[in-house]
């Protein structure tokens, strides 16, 4: 290698001057005198001692002048890690704590009437069931007024429903219970408005019935059916203006005072049919007198369903 020439150079420089070191102890000068063996043998020893000098100046030497890597490897550090065991900190356990809480005390509900059970609290909900007197309801939350209670369904036992507090008696913390808002109130469906077939009559003519003989004085009306359904009954209100007299008649049956006496008689008035109603007994004679009258007709007897009225006046 190119690094060891200059060494090598050196130590050929050394030896030989120390061989010719001892070379001039062995020989000597040619005009030197001769030597006996004992000097030569103790010059020769003489001579090794200071060549093994030279070698160890020349070792020291080389050994100053090489590199790290030449004079050997340092020693490398071990690349196996040195295992240190610390101790493992201790975990916590797995196995929760199991704290037992008092379960909570039910509260039940009992009516003191037949109370209806809804979807919501009102009678605008649908109804679901209903809880009869002296039997027992688990209460699941209440109303934010305090005026429903919302339970398992009596009649399903699977289900809910809002009952009203009128009739209803609460055991238990009711107010540990939770606060539902109800359902909003239901849309109505809307109901069709049923045609009311027309309604009406008319009054045609007036006159005064003389039962004088027997002091009384009758007043016939007459009216025709003029829409499309059948009257049934009638009513009427008279008075005379003149005396103050007020005579209420009514009846299921249209027909005239003839001759101080009832004319045929009709059960209803269908449409386009005349009929007559007239007014109760008047004792005093209403001839010229201003009178005035209501006069209402109505579809069923004893004046029931619907009925129609009409105020007129005349002068019989």
């Amino acid at each position: 290698m190119k690094s060891g020439s200059p060494i090598k150079m050196m130590l050929s420089v050394l030896l030989l001057a120390s061989l010719a070191c001892g070379l001039s102890d062995l020989t000597g000068e040619t005009t030197a005198p001769q030597q006996s063996t004992e000097e030569l043998q103790a010059a020769v020893v003489r001579s090794l001692a200071e060549t093994a000098q030279v070698q160890t100046a020349i070792a020291q030497g080389v050994a100053g002048t090489l590199s790290p890597t030449q004079q050997g490897l340092p020693e490398l550090p071990s690349l196996t890690p040195t295992n240190t065991f610390s101790p493992m900190p201790e975990l916590p356990s797995l196995t929760p704590t199991i704290t037992f809480s008092p379960t909570p005390e039910k509260v039940i509900l009992t009516v003191s009437q037949l109370t209806n059970c809804r979807t919501g609290p009102g009678s605008v909900y649908d109804w679901v069931g209903a809880l009869n007197v002296g039997e027992q309801a688990e209460v699941i939350a209440r109303d934010p007024a305090n005026s429903s209670w919302y339970i398992r369904n009596p009649n399903n036992s699977s289900g809910f429903c809002w009952i009203y507090g009128t009739y209803a008696s609460v055991t238990g913390n009711s107010g540990a219970l939770p606060v539902f808002t109800p359902m909003p109130t239901p849309t109505p469906a809307k109901t069709a408005t049923p045609t009311i077939p027309p309604m009406d009559f008319s009054v045609v003519s007036n006159w005064i019935m003389d039962c004088s003989g027997i002091g009384e004085y009758w007043i016939n009306i007459e009216v025709v059916n003029t829409g499309d359904v059948t009257w049934q009954s009638w009513k009427t209100i008279m008075t005379d203006t003149v005396t103050a007299q007020t005579k209420i008649t009514y009846g299921d049956i249209f027909h005239f005072i003839v001759g101080c006496a009832s004319s045929t008689l009709q059960h209803d008035l269908t449409k386009g049919e005349p009929g007559g109603v007239y007014s109760g007994d008047f004792v005093d004679d209403p001839t010229g007198h201003l009178m005035t009258a209501t006069i209402t007709l109505c579809t069923l007897d004893d004046l029931g369903g619907t009925c129609k009225s009409k105020e007129v006046s005349f002068t019989p």
